[in-house]
């Protein structure tokens, strides 16, 4: 049951993935593109076809137009279809965050309002953070699909750059407010060093550009310049500008000291290539953010942030990362011996489930122990392995701990030798 519950699930998602891709489009096209992804290995029938489309359609994730089947946009923004795919795609493609966009009604219009702002803002820094991974990402893997084309793709990061800078510079000049820089480079000091507004370089970009820079290169396209606005918007062109100084500072000022004037027209039509690759590009990404929001999600916060820690630094200690460190282990290794034998002096009933505000009464020596770090240079210490780790009420976990600390000791001992 399990099984066939996966090719189900794996088979819509091949549904919904060529819709999305070339939507709109004729179900026997879309059929006949299903049954080539799927391949001999996964024949499907046109009865199941039909059957999981229709169960797309009834749930509202697609619809189907005129001109064949789309993505249902409208639906897919009411909680239940995100619930919908939440389901069908089992967390696969999800991304978890803190973050969100709350959909609620209040009774109290003063706190739906401030709800609202927050949510918003918050909304603005995902979208402002997303595309700037996306695009370093797209600077790193550009040429990935073309052996023969890596070796340019210093060349293409370096006409990049220029691009962005130059577009930059041609709103700075287009701009009615003088900041006093001699070139590109001035400017973005200016910028780090908080003498001119971060989002001054978003709007440099974004207003005064026409005939030039953005304004020229989408002025018949008006999605990306729809597209180019939510970027203004959010304050992603001025991020996006330094994020690129800090991939290589010296690099980058080179490039940008030499931007000091308007680009030719043949600067400009290259400006335009690169620039309409990029937009494109990003233009086609879509995520999914889900948020669960209940007091379980919010108090667990702290131990998974905690739990992360712990695990990045017992990965660190078994590769041979914190040899450097052994000398502090020999007391951490004495106090988890420490505690293993207080843990065994519990109940079984009374370890698995007593609070640790009442083991801090009933047991004060314990409560000390667990008040101890195990190393002294991180900043999780044995309570919070006890309060937060799956297996913290284990004995066997501090005992597996102990191993690791001396298996570690011991191989530094004989690499020594």
């Amino acid at each position: 049951m399990r099984r066939e519950r996966r090719k189900t699930v794996e088979r819509k998602q091949v549904i919904l993935e060529i819709i999305s891709q070339k939507q709109p489009i004729k179900t026997m096209d879309l059929f006949r593109e299903v049954c080539a992804r799927l391949g001999q290995a996964d024949k499907l029938s046109q009865s199941t076809f039909f059957y999981y489309l229709n169960e797309l359609e009834q749930a509202g994730v697609v619809e189907k137009t005129a001109l064949g089947w789309r993505i249902n946009r409208h639906g897919l923004l009411h909680l239940q279809r995100v619930n919908y795919l939440n389901n069908l795609l089992g967390g696969q493609r999800l991304i978890y965050s803190e973050l969100a966009d709350v959909f609620c009604a209040f009774e109290d219009q003063w706190l739906e309002t401030g709800l609202s702002q927050i949510s918003s803002n918050v909304a603005e820094e995902v979208i402002c953070q997303f595309f700037i991974q996306a695009t370093l990402n797209f600077l790193r893997t550009h040429f990935e699909f073309d052996e023969e084309l890596k070796p340019d793709l210093f060349r293409f990061f370096e006409s990049f750059v220029r691009s962005v800078g130059q577009v930059v510079w041609v709103g700075y000049h287009a701009s009615a407010e003088i900041v006093g820089a001699r070139n590109l480079w001035g400017l973005v000091n200016k910028v780090m060093d908080g003498e001119v507004p971060l989002d001054r370089l978003s709007t440099f970009m974004y207003y005064g550009l026409i005939p030039f820079g953005l304004g020229k290169t989408f002025a018949w396209d008006a999605e990306t310049l729809a597209f180019i606005r939510v970027l203004w918007r959010v304050g992603f062109f001025g991020k996006l500008v330094i994020s690129l100084v800090n991939q290589d500072v010296e690099r980058v000022k080179k490039i940008y000291s030499s931007i000091d004037k308007f680009p030719r027209e043949d600067e400009l039509e290259k400006i335009s290539t690169i620039l309409r690759q990029y937009f494109e590009w990003l233009r086609g990404l879509e995520a999914t953010i889900v948020i669960p929001i209940s007091a379980k999600f919010l108090t667990s916060i702290p131990g998974r942030v905690t739990l992360n820690k712990f695990e990045a630094w017992l990965r660190a200690l078994r590769e041979g990362r914190l040899d450097h460190r052994l000398r502090f282990f020999m007391k951490g290794a004495q106090l988890l011996e420490k505690l293993i034998a207080q843990l065994k002096r519990l109940e079984p009933q009374e370890l698995k489930a007593t609070p640790l505000e009442v083991l801090e009464q009933t047991h004060p020596e314990l409560w000390q122990t667990l008040m101890e770090p195990i190393d002294p240079q991180e900043d999780w210490i044995l309570e919070d392995l006890f309060e937060y780790h799956p297996r913290g009420r284990e004995i066997r976990f501090y005992e597996e701990l102990l191993e690791e600390i001396r298996l570690r000791s011991e191989t530094n001992l004989k690499n020594e030798k």
